[in-house]
């Protein structure tokens, strides 16, 4: 019985090198190219121009020996027939950077892996890299190629691509699309400790974004537990960043030891993404808005938060020089939502501008990245200037519109807890 099962092994192992060699005919073909030969003379004396068009193609694969005598004629290097076994020790290479939190480490893979122009293993590790540097456009544009290599991928590397796919999924706000590939991760997933652990933990930030907070505490507990085990603090300091994000959106008033040692943990932008969510949270916001990175994504909104808290503490000087801050910030970044103009507008004795501006541009904005949060901060506002106004029924439509666009990512929560938890 334990001849049959490692012979079983041994011949699905071989298929699935074979896949990955078939890159090799993707190789075959741009050399062709290059050295503008046809079909025929590369094969001839080999085998077929049929066999190398399919060859090509990666609908057959050529056993080692006419391999050779292929890439001879081409002047193809001979250690691209012994890629496959390099690619499976990038793939788990790229998963543990992924797996760790270590942006250095998989910026020095990346690297090593340049040399190749494709590789179906490669392309898994291009886009775990992309994913975690949250380069949504390049993954996503990684992810749809390799869709077509999806039924030939063996349990491992298909579950750790759907892994990757389901972080960019939920960067890019996807997060029914992202529920399905967490079910699918968990039908086909291979014993493997450290996809246990992301899977986990992926699943509470998920529920934790559509706002299901019980199973996404269940999620995170498992997840902790399983980080902790493994010492990834690294991963558990993010796991406290996103606890923060949570407890802002669901107005709770959960708190813990600010510890700036711990900082090196996380990367910069996640850095200046907690001290926000810490000033959000009502927590000492000129402490945390002043930690935010001048050259950091987060520093238009930082600025803009700080103008918030002197214009409500009447310090207009201060209120000026940061104003002044949020409109340089215009011509560094190309966001899509207008600090500067904002401000402008809420000066104005009428606010009629300000709320067009938030109708108009920032409440579709928050629709689309379905942030209740954000939805109801807006619409409050809105509604108190139409209020204010007298204008009741126009307060009434949106909070009407409120209600049905959270009706609907409520409807999404159910189909996101059905597909998960199936």
């Amino acid at each position: 019985m334990e001849s049959k099962v490692r012979i079983d092994f041994e011949r699905r192992r071989e298929t699935i090198v074979q896949f990955y060699q078939g890159s090799i005919g993707l190789a075959i073909k741009k050399r062709r190219m290059d050295l503008q030969m046809t079909q025929e003379s590369v094969g001839k004396g080999i085998i077929s121009n049929t066999f190398v068009s399919k060859l090509e193609n990666n609908v057959i694969h050529a056993n080692k020996e006419c391999l050779m005598l292929l890439m001879e004629r081409l002047d193809l290097p001979r250690d691209l027939v012994e890629l496959p076994e390099d690619l499976l020790i990038y793939l788990r290479r790229g998963l543990d950077c992924f797996y760790w939190n270590d942006w250095d480490a998989f910026e020095s893979l990346f690297c090593e892996i340049k040399k190749y122009d494709f590789g179906v293993l490669i392309q898994i590790v291009r886009l775990g890299y992309h994913v975690l540097h949250k380069q949504t456009a390049i993954a996503t544009k990684i992810q749809n190629e390799l869709y077509r290599y999806l039924t030939s991928m063996d349990n491992t590397a298909f579950s750790i691509f759907l892994l990757f796919s389901t972080v960019n999924q939920i960067h890019a706000h996807e997060y029914e699309t992202a529920a399905e590939y967490l079910a699918c991760i968990k039908e086909i997933m291979p014993f493997d400790a450290k996809l246990l652990a992301l899977t986990r933990y992926y699943e509470s930030l998920l529920f934790g974004l559509v706002k299901l907070p019980h199973l996404s505490d269940e999620a995170a507990e498992m997840a902790r537990m399983m980080f902790v085990n493994a010492g990834n603090f690294r991963r558990l300091m993010l796991m406290m960043v996103d606890k923060y994000q949570f407890s802002v959106s669901d107005k709770s008033n959960w708190h813990t030891e600010y510890r700036q040692e711990h900082l090196p943990l996380l990367c910069q932008e996640d850095i200046d993404r907690y001290h926000v969510l810490r000033a959000l949270s009502g927590e000492k916001p000129l402490f945390y808005l002043s930690k935010v990175q001048s050259d950091s994504q987060m520093y238009e909104i930082s600025c803009y938060l700080l103008c918030q808290y002197y214009l409500k503490n009447n310090d207009n000087n201060n209120y000026e020089i940061t104003k002044q801050l949020v409109h340089e910030c215009r011509f560094l970044y190309d966001g899509t939502i207008d600090f500067y103009l904002l401000l402008i507008l809420r000066e104005k004795p009428d606010p009629t501008e300000y709320k067009n501006y938030l109708v108009d541009f920032f409440l579709p904005y928050a629709v689309k990245r379905k942030d209740i949060y954000l939805m109801e901060l807006l619409t409050d506002d809105i509604t108190k200037i139409l209020i204010s106004k007298k204008r009741y029924k126009d307060a009434c439509a949106f909070m009407q519109k409120l209600t049905k666009e959270t009706e609907k990512i409520q409807l999404l929560k159910k189909t996101t807890e059905k597909r998960i938890l199936s």
